[in-house]
């Protein structure tokens, strides 16, 4: 999802799925050591690009990655994303997991990223790039015993003071 919109200190975050896309392209469908190819294991697509058509307006823009992610579940597609800023994450938790959707919440999560995204409000903003789990928590949308980030180097955040240990904790 090319989108940075929801970052106001780091603007390149759009650039991450077109660098993907090209940096796969060198390799071959199958692995060189195991002779596993992922495509004849599961169906797998490139859905392209989210179309974000209030891409200007962080409010709006939300609404239509969540909308976008609503077809992808009522299809009962399982994603893979790959962003954009971390303003996308709650959203597509939100459509993945949220009450109208089939797994009824919480889902399991594999995050990579340096920062565990469970602050609390900032400068009065609730949501935000770095409140993404607290909230996705609060709204029983993740399961911390199924959900797993991978990279952590920064502070845990106020997931900590919600639960009293960290998701490495729970694991």
């Amino acid at each position: 999802m090319p989108y940075s919109g929801g970052n106001w200190v780091e603007r390149t975050q759009y650039l991450a799925p077109r660098a993907v896309r090209d940096f796969s392209m060198g390799f071959r469908r199958s692995h060189r050591t195991f002779k596993i190819n992922p495509f004849d294991l599961c169906r797998i697509r490139d859905l392209g690009d989210v179309d974000i058509g209030n891409l200007l307006d962080p409010n709006k823009a939300v609404i239509d990655i969540q909308t976008f992610y609503q077809r992808i579940e009522q299809s009962r597609t399982i994603p893979v994303s790959i962003g954009g800023d971390h303003s996308i994450t709650l959203p597509i938790l939100r459509a993945l997991a949220g009450v109208n959707s089939h797994h009824k919440s919480p889902i399991g999560l594999i995050h990579l990223d340096a920062h565990v995204d469970a602050y609390g409000p900032l400068a009065g903003i609730r949501e935000h790039a770095g409140s993404t789990f607290m909230i996705a928590l609060e709204e029983g949308l993740i399961g911390p015993h199924r959900t797993v980030q991978i990279g952590i180097r920064g502070a845990m955040g106020d997931f900590v003071k919600m639960t009293g240990r960290t998701m490495l904790d729970i694991g």
